[in-house]
């Protein structure tokens, strides 16, 4: 028997499978006028009913981009076809809690987003299934921290400058890899929160700077004061938190200084968590 060559087939297989992107699209549109937020159309449970080509025709004035990390096992069917993000429990909780969230979020800020009508569009910073179809906690971390360093961040900018939505809502996850196989630290810890030792554990070449930003080969890819969103303040840098929403935000905040040019009260930064987690549900809306 040629194991070798059996399973080099299944792994090509499998690599077709996970080489697709899965494409950003829009689920609807809101009305705010001042503190009321409103459905105009919303089909994130029942996207199936608009067709493809509907769904990712993202020209618009007023857009709100939703941003996630990567597109998991929902998104794909048992082909690798993608079938669009937030599928499964992320799009049921946005479709069901995004309208109280975003009116809380205009009474907590003094109806901050200006009165209209919006796009709603769902954006994942790496549009490649990272988790390779494992768990989450298992090596999607690290192949996502690979692919944003190869390409993917600068991807995600370029689509966010094609955009140019006016309010971006960074719903990425933080981050666990308590199920790396490849990880072994000294603290349980840092099972779950990335820290600088699991950085350079996937790539030498990280640099954690005095400040606490990170660095890769000269580049600055987590920008440490305009990411704080942890209260790392007064912390080692040793115990300093990495996470992906960081990275994401970090890339955001290079798309504000373009995007002011045109837009003087614009972009419009909020963040929270992830929409499949209990903290998700529990928590408001901030501002950045």
């Amino acid at each position: 028997m040629r194991f070798t060559k059996i399973n080099k087939s299944i792994l090509k297989k499998t690599h077709n499978n996970y080489n697709n992107i899965c494409p950003d699209e829009w689920v609807g549109k809101i009305i705010i006028t001042g503190n009321k937020v409103d459905w105009q159309e919303k089909w994130i449970k029942n996207r199936n009913s608009k067709k493809p080509d509907i769904r990712r025709n993202l020209n618009h004035n007023n857009l709100i981009g939703i941003i996630l990390e990567s597109p998991h096992n929902d998104e794909f069917d048992r082909y690798g076809k993608a079938l669009g993000p937030a599928r499964g429990k992320t799009g049921i909780n946005l479709e069901d809690y995004l309208i109280d969230k975003l009116e809380q979020f205009q009474i907590n800020n003094n109806g901050k987003i200006p009165s209209g009508i919006y796009k709603i569009i769902l954006i994942n910073s790496i549009q490649y299934k990272c988790s390779l179809g494992f768990k989450t906690s298992v090596i999607r971390d690290r192949v996502w921290l690979n692919t944003w360093l190869n390409g993917g961040a600068n991807c995600f900018l370029k689509r966010i400058l094609n955009y140019k939505p006016k309010v971006v809502i960074n719903l990425c996850t933080m981050g666990n890899h308590s199920m790396d196989p490849l990880y072994c630290p000294n603290y349980k810890i840092e099972n779950i929160s990335i820290r600088y030792n699991f950085l350079k554990n996937i790539n030498k070449k990280f640099v954690q700077t005095s400040e606490g930003s990170i660095m890769h080969k000269g580049k600055r890819y987590y920008y440490k004061k305009y990411t704080d969103i942890d209260n790392n303040s007064g912390i080692k840098l040793n115990k300093l938190c990495y996470p992906l929403t960081g990275f994401v935000q970090s890339q955001l905040f290079k798309y504000k200084k373009f995007i002011n040019i045109y837009y003087n009260k614009f972009p419009i930064f909020i963040r929270s968590y992830h929409p499949s987690s209990a903290t998700f549900i529990s928590n408001s809306f901030s501002n950045i």
